[in-house]
């Protein structure tokens, strides 16, 4: 596997946390604890007009997310660590749990530093995808409500997918 690869998955993963704990985020609060899951307990129904309007949150909530993608990626690449060398550590610390032997001290501060900006990037994108789904018109649990009906229900995505095009 190549960096790239591994800084694509680093990436999926950080996106994963966007869309679930950056939601449950916004909610804790006043919301309940906890990410949504994909599973339902019960369909719920979507009108056309709210359908719509979801479609377009969506897509503005994916803008927010390849805004920050592509701003994790620059401050990667651009950090004193370069790529390669925050993707061994990244991967390392991931596997023990704790920062490798052979890591300076120097990149140590380099490694908290970027991860405390990554962090700080991610809490800005969730700020964001709270205001712009508040704005549109729903709650944050309502939003999550039907993105795991669009991952249940195939009529709902199929609805979903035809207002998108």
């Amino acid at each position: 596997m190549n960096n790239s690869s591994i800084l694509r998955r680093v990436i999926v993963a950080g996106f994963c946390l966007i869309l679930t704990a950056g939601f449950a985020f916004a909610q804790s609060t006043g919301g309940a604890p906890g990410g949504p899951s994909v599973q339902s307990s019960k369909p719920i129904t979507v009108g056309n007009a709210e359908l719509k309007r979801f479609a377009t949150t969506l897509q503005d909530v994916q803008t927010i997310q390849v805004g920050f993608r592509k701003g994790f990626q620059k401050a990667v690449t651009k950090s004193p660590l370069g790529q390669k060398r925050f993707l061994q550590i990244y991967k390392a610390e991931r596997t023990a749990h704790k920062l490798p032997a052979n890591v300076s001290s120097t990149q140590a501060k380099q490694y908290h530093d970027l991860v405390t900006k990554v962090l700080g990037m991610e809490r800005h994108a969730q700020q964001k995808m709270v205001a712009t789904v508040k704005k549109d018109g729903f709650t944050v649990s309502r939003f999550d409500a039907i993105v795991r009906a669009v991952h249940n229900e195939p009529n709902l995505a199929k609805r979903l997918k035809g207002i998108r095009k």
